[in-house]
């Protein structure tokens, strides 16, 4: 039940923190709050992370 505190905390102070700019790809372009959870790039990265870790907890067993 905590969890769902914090989250619903952390919503509204996302949604106000303004325009932010992604990352420095020569081109910077405007990335908004939600880009580190909705970003392709960051979901590619999250997947690629859980994809070794779960080699490596298969590997262990």
């Amino acid at each position: 039940m905590k969890i769902l505190q914090l989250i619903s905390l952390l919503v509204p102070a996302l949604m106000i923190a303004g325009p932010v700019y992604g990352h420095v790809t020569g081109i910077e372009h405007p990335a908004g709050p939600f880009h580190t959870i909705l970003g392709i790039d960051h979901i590619l990265i999250v997947l690629a992370i859980a994809a070794a870790l779960g080699i490596v907890a298969y590997r262990q067993r």
